[in-house]
């Protein structure tokens, strides 16, 4: 895996390199969940494997909710530098939390819409009440 990592790196994705990354960690692990620490230890060393991390590294802005997972459990199961680990950890929190907050945002705007259509069908049974209820919406809507 690593030999063709190394030949053909200019060509990978971001995709690609977790991917090898990823799947080198698979190896490196025994089927009890144990990493083989001997093996692991020449495997980071090799300058192959050092560039196959750093082309993760600069493209991880590209990887989506499972690339940055598979880059998490690979570095932490290849006890990768603390300063990696931190990285790939922190990235799947922001993105778990950004999630959350456009769910969030997402059932608030549900909220305004609701708001508008019985504001509306107030508006409408009650005429004497238009002008108020228009403003209202008004205010309303223009708040974030």
């Amino acid at each position: 895996m690593l030999v063709i990592a190394g030949e053909n790196i200019e060509h990978f994705s971001a995709i690609n390199a977790v991917t090898a990354v990823y799947r080198i960690a698979r190896a490196l692990t025994s089927r009890a969940g144990r990493l083989r620490r001997k093996e692991a230890s020449f495997i980071t060393a090799d300058p192959r494997f050092v560039k196959l991390v750093e082309l993760v590294e600069a493209s991880a802005a590209q990887l989506d909710k499972v690339g940055l997972e598979n880059r998490k459990w690979a570095y932490h199961k290849l006890v990768l530098p603390g300063e990696y680990r931190a990285k790939s950890a922190l990235s799947v929190r922001l993105l778990d939390r950004a999630k959350d907050l456009q769910v969030r945002l997402e059932a608030r705007g549900s909220c305004r819409a609701l708001f508008a259509i019985s504001a509306f069908r107030f508006a409408h049974k009650h005429k004497h009440c238009w002008n108020g209820t228009y403003q209202t919406f008004q205010w309303f809507t223009k708040q974030k």
